[in-house]
């Protein structure tokens, strides 16, 4: 049973695999995967285009639709133990108390902002991704963009000029490192920048009280009503889809691109990422550990903060 089921997970890895040494691959109904060049190419086609909305889904929001959609098909079952126990705690975070009926409302959602893209990006690519492909009855171009494609695509010079909306929970970090954006990246147009606006939704949540998925969902629609901008840039987790949706409706464009986003203020994930880069970059993982403060101080994580020492001088009685 073991050998059998070894084989099978080899099989369906082996495709997989082989999806990504072209950079087009055709699915049944005329459903595409854009993936290396081609992506790239679709992706800088969307931003010179009047309006586009595109986001990166995560592993766990394909398989909660999915697992819907299945559902759907089959008028009975259940969901899968991952889906109503999500590994990642930002998942749990945000979406709260889940049921079988909270599920099926979230999957109804995802499945009507879908129709509002121009592009759908996948952060993964395995089993759900490319049966979700194969049986999705909409037309959406799909896409696998790769690593690190903020450099290698006209995003940045995009950007130039325009009211950027970052929806982050690191707004101080990002407002403080796009002061460095020329030196971040040197081949933008030194003659041009652009402007950021931040709204910091977990502070957001917390003001409103916001605890289910759409309450939070509806807290940041008001919110985002509040903003004039060109472009919206997206790091909501599990909200990235339906956030996305939303400001499609007010003829803005947005980017739900999860942690790519830091790429363009120079954020790493992590030391070891850090390292790929010059001094102008930021570690994400040391700014989280507890010297935020320290950072807003001096500009510099894990700084510490310098004061000026005055001599006590002895009184004379």
């Amino acid at each position: 049973y073991f050998m059998k089921t070894y084989k099978i997970s080899r099989i369906i890895a082996n495709k997989i695999s082989s999806i990504f040494q072209k950079n087009k691959i055709s699915f049944k109904d005329s459903n595409e995967l854009f993936t290396g060049k081609l992506a790239v190419k679709k992706f800088d086609a969307d931003l010179s285009s009047n309006s586009f909305t595109i986001v990166s889904l995560t592993h766990y929001e394909m398989c909660l639709i999915h697992q819907y959609l299945r559902l759907q098909s089959k008028k009975s079952g259940d969901y899968r133990k991952n889906v109503y126990l999500p590994e990642d705690y930002r998942v749990n975070a945000i979406i709260g108390t889940l049921t079988k009926k909270t599920l099926n409302h979230i999957g109804q959602q995802y499945i009507k902002d879908l129709e509002n893209l121009t592009m759908l990006n996948f952060e993964n690519f395995s089993e759900e991704e490319r049966m979700f492909i194969t049986s999705y009855e909409g037309s959406l171009p799909f896409s696998k963009l790769p690593s690190n494609f903020v450099n290698n695509t006209n995003l940045l010079s995009y950007l130039q000029g325009k009211r950027v909306l970052v929806i982050s929970n690191y707004p101080e970090l990002i407002k403080i490192q796009h002061l460095n954006q020329k030196k971040l990246h040197p081949k933008i147009n030194k003659n041009s920048s652009f402007e950021v606006l931040t709204i910091n939704p977990d502070l957001l949540f917390h003001e409103k009280e916001a605890f289910t998925l759409f309450e939070k969902l509806d807290a940041l629609k008001v919110e985002i009503l509040k903003y004039y901008f060109d472009v919206a840039l997206i790091n909501l987790s599990v909200l990235n889809l339906p956030v996305a949706s939303f400001i499609s409706t007010l003829h803005r464009n947005s980017l739900a691109l999860g942690n790519e986003i830091y790429q363009i203020f120079g954020i790493a994930k992590d030391s070891a990422e850090k390292s790929k880069h010059d001094d102008h970059w930021v570690d994400l993982s040391s700014y989280r550990s507890g010297n935020e403060d320290t950072f807003l101080a001096t500009g510099i994580i894990g700084s510490p903060i310098k004061t000026k020492r005055t001599r006590r001088h002895k009184h004379v009685h």
